[in-house]
């Protein structure tokens, strides 16, 4: 789950007389090499978001200016840049994850394909891509819709093409290199109760990159205070 400030806004880009972006980028650019980022990684960032309260975008605050990592259009999953800049344009702090784009960035397993070795891993469920139909409108977050007809317990189900990070072995340096790769979300109801997994899939090969639930229990003790009669009423 992200939270996002109600006042982000991508159309902005300064803050008072500073061009906050700007400022940002070249903050990224600078430090690339200090925080072991991929050069062409750093040139395949997004306009950036500017996030923050309108005060701060009046200039009485820092914002944090976010970049996406993206490759020809799709995004480079859980790739991002986050800078925070002073009004006066001092960067305060800077975080992020970026990774080297593999030289191939083939799309050799389709959508369908890897919706059903997404589900198959999960639920152990047999399936094949002609069992799948994907929408062809995509969401706002960028994905389609998609249906699995041998999947009745499924409630939800959709894909998104994204370029995935790939860790290679110690052979190759334990680095990380960006491999395309498509990104399934499903949930529904089993004899256990509700589930949800976001799984990832390599798309040159159909390996599974990760597979991660969406849902967590948390067990927690409460104590509450209750008036002193008949109904009990919570104080």
């Amino acid at each position: 789950v992200r939270a996002v400030d109600a006042n982000d806004d991508t159309s902005v880009g300064s803050v008072g007389s500073v061009d906050v972006k700007a400022v940002a980028r070249r903050a990224v650019a600078a430090r690339a090499a200090a925080l072991g980022f991929d050069k062409a990684a750093v040139a395949h960032l997004d306009d950036g978001v500017v996030l923050g309260s309108v005060a701060a975008k009046q200039g009485r605050g820092a914002v944090v200016v976010a970049f996406k990592h993206v490759v020809d259009g799709p995004p480079v999953w859980r790739a991002a840049v986050k800078v925070l800049v002073s009004p006066d344009g001092t960067v305060r702090a800077l975080r992020g994850q970026l990774h080297k784009v593999a030289g191939d960035l083939e799309f050799v397993v389709d959508e369908a394909d890897a919706v059903a070795i997404a589900v198959a891993h999960v639920t152990g469920l047999k399936a094949s891509g002609k069992d799948v139909v994907v929408g062809a409108d995509r969401d706002g977050g960028g994905y389609r819709a998609a249906t699995l007809s041998t999947a009745t317990s499924l409630k939800t189900l959709r894909v998104q093409r994204v370029f995935a990070p790939v860790r290679l072995g110690a052979r190759d340096g334990a680095r990380s290199v960006v491999v395309g790769g498509h990104v399934v979300e499903f949930s529904g109801v089993d004899d256990q109760g509700g589930f949800a997994w976001s799984v990832v899939v390599n798309a040159s090969d159909g390996s599974v990159v990760s597979a991660q639930s969406l849902v967590h229990d948390a067990a927690r003790t409460y104590r509450v205070y209750a008036d002193a009669d008949a109904v009990g009423r919570p104080t």
